[in-house]
C-alpha cells in the first residue's frame, strides 16, 4: 500500500475580493473532488484574511497528477487575481508543514501599517488634549492620551487594519506567502 500525499494550499486574500475567493473556494472543492486519487479537502480560515486548502490523495501520483492537471493550473491562474499563495505538499502519514501566520510578516511591512494606523490617533488625542487641558504638564497629558491610544489600537483600529493589510505584509519578494519570520 502506498503512502498518502498531502497538498497544503495557503491563501492571503486580498480583502476587497473575499467574495470572489469564497465563489473560488466551491469551485475549487468540486474540480478537485473530481481528480482521480482525491480523498478529502478541508478548508481552515484565520483571522486576517489566511485561509488553508488541506487535501488529501491516496498516492502522491494522484497529487501530482492533479498538480499538473489543467484543471488545476487553471485554478491557479484564476486564484491570482485575489489573492497571494504558497503551495507544499509531502507523502507519508505523519507530515509536518510551516502555515504562513500573522508572525510570519515583513517586520518592516508591520512597521509601515502600525505606524499609519498610530500617527492619526495621536495627533488628534495631542491636539484635542492640549487644547482642552492646556495647563497640564506633558507626562499627565501623556498619561491621559496613551491609555486611549493603546485601547483604541488593541481593539478597534489594529484588528481592522491588519485584516485590510495581510494581503500585502504576508507576501515575500516573490509575491508568494512567507512562512518564516525575518
Amino acid at each position: 500500500m502506498q503512502p498518502s500525499a498531502t497538498l497544503i494550499e495557503s491563501f492571503a486574500v486580498h480583502p476587497a475580493r473575499n467574495e470572489k475567493f469564497l465563489a473560488w473556494r466551491h469551485a475549487y472543492g468540486e474540480a478537485i473532488g473530481e481528480a482521480p486519487g482525491h480523498c478529502e479537502t478541508t478548508g481552515l480560515e484565520q483571522p486576517a484574511g489566511l485561509n488553508h486548502l488541506v487535501s488529501r490523495f491516496e498516492s502522491d501520483a494522484a497529487l501530482k497528477a492533479w498538480i499538473s492537471s489543467e484543471a488545476y493550473r487553471a485554478m491557479v491562474r484564476e486564484s491570482a487575481a485575489f489573492s497571494a499563495r504558497l503551495v507544499q505538499h509531502g507523502t507519508g502519514n505523519a507530515q509536518s508543514f510551516a502555515i504562513p501566520s500573522d508572525a510570519t510578516a515583513r517586520k518592516w511591512k508591520r512597521f509601515v501599517v502600525v505606524w499609519a494606523s498610530v500617527l492619526p490617533i495621536l495627533l488628534v488625542l495631542n491636539t484635542a488634549v492640549r487644547t482642552l487641558l492646556p495647563g497640564l504638564p506633558p507626562l499627565v497629558q501623556l498619561c491621559v492620551t496613551s491609555p486611549i491610544l493603546t485601547a483604541l489600537l488593541t481593539w478597534v483600529v489594529l484588528p481592522r487594519v491588519q485584516r485590510w493589510s495581510s494581503y500585502w505584509t504576508l507576501q515575500g519578494g516573490d509575491g508568494k506567502l512567507r512562512r518564516h519570520p525575518d
